[in-house]
C-alpha cells in the first residue's frame, strides 16, 4: 500500500444568528483532512481530494494502468503517475 495525506484545511462557516444590523457574526470551524490510499491490487480509496483528480480516477477504465505514485499539495495541487508512465497533474504556477 501507498498512502498520501493532503494539507489540513480549516473551513469557517459564518452565521448571523439574530439577523441583527449590523450583523453579529458567530462562526463555527471544521477541519477537513484529505488522503488517498493506493492498494497493491490497483484499487484506490480517497477522501476530500481535488475534484479534477477525483474525476480523473473515476473516469479511468479498470483495464487502464493503475496509479503508481501520487502526491497531494496545497490549493488543489497534485501529481499522479500511472504504471504505464503517463501522468496527470495540477501544479501551482510558482
Amino acid at each position: 500500500y501507498k498512502v498520501a495525506f493532503g494539507p489540513v484545511t480549516t473551513l469557517t462557516d459564518t452565521q448571523n444568528k439574530n439577523n441583527s444590523c449590523p450583523p453579529s457574526a458567530s462562526s463555527t470551524q471544521r477541519v477537513v483532512f484529505s488522503w488517498i490510499v493506493l492498494s497493491t491490487d490497483g484499487k484506490v480509496a480517497y477522501k476530500n481530494i481535488p475534484r479534477r483528480l477525483q474525476d480523473t480516477l473515476e473516469q479511468r477504465s479498470n483495464s487502464w494502468a493503475a496509479v503508481a505514485d501520487i502526491s497531494l499539495g496545497v490549493g488543489g495541487s497534485y501529481f499522479c503517475r500511472f504504471l504505464d508512465g503517463t501522468c496527470d497533474y495540477c501544479l501551482p504556477a510558482h
